[in-house]
């Protein structure tokens, strides 16, 4: 039983390779909400108010926005009106715009999600 609570084992079974990972969904994985190949990633004032953007060409920031760990959110969070803070331009295919609502609730494509990477990739960024 001691060996259960080891770092050790903590840290074997989070592992992304281990294959009770996989199959007890333990682990923290990336999703990437836009594009491998993009022509161009545009941020949005985090004011819904004001209407002006920001290109985003570094490919570690495009990475910092675009890849991020997916968490759960309630119905009730859903309600609120939605506004754009990037959008992805790909090399081929349409635009994916990606909204966020006043209680941190991000969408696309209509899936639903919230991201605590994303809010401070966005903060970092924002202007």
């Amino acid at each position: 039983m001691q060996h259960l609570a080891s770092r050790d084992f903590v840290q074997k079974m989070q592992s992304p390779d281990n294959p009770m990972s996989v199959l007890l969904g333990s682990g923290v994985k990336t999703t990437r909400w836009c594009p491998l190949s993009l022509k161009g990633l545009q941020l949005f004032s985090l004011d819904p108010a004001r209407s002006a953007t920001k290109e985003i060409s570094s490919p570690e920031e495009r990475t910092s926005l675009c890849e991020t760990v997916f968490e759960s959110v309630q119905k009730e969070d859903l309600e609120e009106s939605f506004h754009p803070v990037l959008q992805a331009f790909p090399a081929q295919g349409e635009v994916i715009t990606l909204e966020r609502n006043d209680k941190g609730v991000f969408r696309f494509s209509g899936m639903s999600f919230r991201s605590q990477d994303l809010e401070k990739a966005l903060k970092r960024y924002s202007f």
